[in-house]
């Protein structure tokens, strides 16, 4: 787990990592683990669900995932340490989501939606089918499915600044809808998809949420640090109580009971 861990702070967006318990604890028994031994405060994913079978018995086991969702390595993590690490910075240097099958001349359009650039992905694919129409049908058909495939990254970017929202993780749903609205500009199919976003972030009391998760993101970052320890807990849960009926409340007494659990933790 520690090199796991070290991998997503590494890497931060560029990879997800996602660690399952498989051997009978609960999500808080393994959190508040989690917690003591200072693994967490990163953007790594902690449940007890798996999302798919490796076929092995043995721990640590793991999957390793292309950008298209394909599984590229499976296997023990400790004895393929090396590996797993030399195949992520290749994937990460290559930095594109473009299947395998893919037009050449769509690299650059695929390079544009990887790094957020909406509109201009869209740009690109169809100066590409443009060029394409009467010479080369493969390359003007995947240049039109192109369009969609962006289209459809950006309702799930949507989706997302959505429930980050719901949770009242307002501070990453506004960094994911700036950066939003900054890849769609200039293409007003994609606009669309975006524009009811906005009413969102509106109001003071969305400011003042704001406010208040910036301080709660200062105070768990102490308990992450400190792992255990009897203050921490103690400020989280005096945050918790300021702020109860609240989502970010909400979130406060989970980190504070998490905390307070890992000071037990033998």
């Amino acid at each position: 787990m520690p090199a796991a861990v070290k991998l997503q702070t590494e890497y931060g967006d560029a990879i997800q990592v996602i660690l399952v318990e498989s051997q009978g604890a609960s999500d808080e028994m393994s959190l508040s683990f989690a917690l003591r031994n200072k693994w967490l405060g990163n953007n790594a994913i902690w449940t007890t669900e798996r999302p798919f079978s490796t076929g092995g018995s043995g721990l640590p086991s793991y999957a390793l995932l292309g950008p298209d969702g394909k599984v590229l390595m499976v296997g023990n993590s400790a004895s393929d340490h090396s590996k797993i690490n030399q195949t992520i910075a290749e994937l990460v240097k290559k930095g594109s989501s473009a299947p395998a099958e893919a037009p050449e001349a769509l690299t650059k359009a695929y390079k544009q939606m990887d790094e957020g650039n909406y509109a201009k992905a869209i740009a690109e694919a169809r100066k590409v089918g443009a060029k394409a129409q009467g010479k080369d049908a493969v390359v003007a058909e995947a240049a039109t499915k192109f369009e969609a495939q962006v289209a459809e990254k950006v309702g799930r970017e949507a989706a997302r600044v959505r429930a980050l929202t719901e949770r009242g993780q307002w501070i990453a749903a506004d960094a994911r809808h700036e950066s939003l609205l900054k890849g769609v500009k200039g293409e007003d199919s994609l606009i669309e998809k975006t524009s009811e976003l906005v009413s969102l972030f509106e109001g003071p009391e969305v400011q003042k949420e704001m406010m208040a998760e910036k301080e709660l993101l200062r105070l768990s970052a102490d308990a992450y640090e400190a792992g255990k320890d009897e203050k921490a807990v103690k400020k989280l849960q005096k945050f918790a109580t300021d702020h109860a009926g609240t989502k970010i409340g909400e979130r406060a007494r989970r980190i504070a009971d998490l905390a307070q659990a890992a000071i037990s933790v033998r």
